[in-house]
């Protein structure tokens, strides 16, 4: 159709435990206190995953209007600074009091196409969520999936199966879009999230002991 404009586009999503499970069956809720909810002074909200003691692995769009961060530990709002920021991966690293919170250790390998996933986070700062879905593989930088992410999951937990354990496999970032006539149209089946390799590499580079994130 004459001056009909098409574009792909990817909305970005604001708003140490380990369990034996089967990630095609079961829901991981055994990790559900490692992943928290993070927001801004401005209001932005996102969600944010329990990488070691007192560290929180968020998405950096999330968190990159400045001012003070917080995140919400066992019902409680804890102030947060960051510790490392990279806008190209997506990737933010905080530093608050996590408490006695699960660290959710991290897969040793990346996630490849077919494999079964659950996404976990807390859509516009509510009560978390899971989404089951499957790896469909690289798009661009980032790793798509199937399972459905809402505004508020961006930083949250894509978590996987390595053995028997259910580990974190990525953090989501996005989600893809349709842009038709000044319309915004959702992608089916198509979420987004930093894969594994951008994230060790990050957590790396901001002093994280990798030798204890079941290297």
């Amino acid at each position: 159709m004459k001056g009909l404009m098409t574009a792909l586009g990817c909305v970005l999503c604001l708003w140490s435990t380990v369990t034996r499970a089967n990630c095609s069956n079961v829901v991981p809720m055994t990790v559900r206190d490692s992943v928290l909810v993070v927001s801004s002074e401005d209001g932005t909200v996102g969600s944010g995953v329990v990488v070691a003691p007192n560290r929180v692995l968020t998405a950096a769009h999330a968190v990159r209007s400045g001012g003070s961060l917080q995140a919400k530990v066992r019902g409680e709002q804890v102030k947060a600074h960051p510790l490392s920021f990279d806008i190209e991966k997506d990737l933010a690293l905080l530093v608050l009091n996590t408490s006695d919170l699960p660290v959710l250790d991290l897969m040793s390998r990346d996630l490849a196409p077919g494999e079964n996933i659950w996404v976990a986070g807390h859509p516009r700062g509510g009560a978390r969520q899971f989404s089951f879905g499957q790896v469909v593989g690289l798009w661009h930088d980032a790793l798509r999936v199937t399972a459905l992410v809402e505004q508020g999951q961006s930083g949250g937990a894509l978590l996987g199966c390595e053995g028997e354990q259910v580990l974190l496999g990525g953090t989501l970032s996005g989600y893809g879009v349709l842009e038709r006539d000044g319309l915004s149209l959702r992608l089916p089946e198509f979420s987004l999230a930093v894969p594994m390799a951008q994230l060790r590499s990050f957590l790396a580079d901001a002093g994280v002991q990798l030798a204890s994130l079941n290297k």
